[in-house]
């Protein structure tokens, strides 16, 4: 009797250790391939508020004070769905305890860094058992904002942004467009323009992101060289700014 009890006992034990094992190779083995499912199936987004002339075809880049928003998102409708999980959400490193939690796929914030710097990104996509199922990450640059120079009658863009100089000659109308990029703005009209020509400012009303020239014909003896600078800064945001200078360079004629 006491030997079937040991047998017994010990079958108990033998059972309850394959069961542990079986545990264990279950948490090691299908967590991987669970995570691989959940990196697979979503998609790190980000955007930010800054203005670019429609014409300009890259990304806005965000700006400081800008605000950039970050989503997750499945690639398609049949990648099934994210209810129930949670997000960790972590700005430089740092976890941002009020943007995380079930189902808080979606996350933003205020730029506070510098032009010239990255932002890091990263979300940890954990079940209620704290197992991280999967991480995305993104490298976010912060840029300045920017005053882009051109002749109005051309293409907006920085293909066709004047050099340091540009050339007129008596006679011909002279019409630049300052087109700002990276401002946290929704038209270029809410910012501020400061034009100075040969070092004189220009008092404009509108169009103030226009400037215009036109020298008469026949009044020149010698070719002549003006500075034309302009300063723009955001009003709502003073912070961002931007400035640009050409010289003018003025035929004889």
């Amino acid at each position: 009797m006491s030997n079937r009890l040991k047998i017994k006992t010990y079958g108990n034990k033998y059972r309850l250790l394959l069961g542990t094992i079986c545990c264990l190779l279950s948490a090691t083995y299908c967590l991987p391939a669970a995570a691989q499912a959940v990196s697979n199936n979503l998609v790190l987004t980000w955007s930010t508020n800054t203005f670019a002339p429609p014409t300009y075809q890259g990304k806005p880049l965000p700006a400081y004070g800008s605000v950039i928003d970050l989503t997750i998102d499945p690639p398609n409708s049949s990648a099934g769905k994210m209810d129930g999980l949670n997000f960790i959400w972590f700005l430089n490193g740092d976890k941002q305890i009020f943007s995380s939690g079930k189902n808080q796929t979606r996350f933003m914030f205020r730029v506070s860094s510098s032009a010239g710097t990255h932002i890091a990104i990263n979300v940890q996509i954990q079940d209620d058992d704290d197992n991280v199922l999967a991480e995305l990450t993104s490298s976010i640059p912060v840029v300045s904002s920017e005053i882009v120079l051109y002749p109005a009658e051309g293409n907006s863009g920085y293909n066709s942004q004047t050099s340091g100089s540009i050339q007129t000659s008596p006679g011909q109308e002279l019409q630049l467009l300052a087109a700002p990029y990276f401002f946290d703005i929704s038209s270029a009209k809410e910012l501020e323009y400061q034009w100075r020509f040969d070092g004189q400012p220009i008092i404009k009303v509108e169009d103030a992101n226009h400037f215009g020239l036109k020298i008469d014909a026949g009044s020149l003896a010698e070719s002549l060289r003006k500075e034309l600078s302009i300063f723009v800064e955001n009003p709502k945001n003073r912070a961002q700014r931007a400035s640009q200078k050409i010289d003018i360079v003025i035929n004889k004629g």
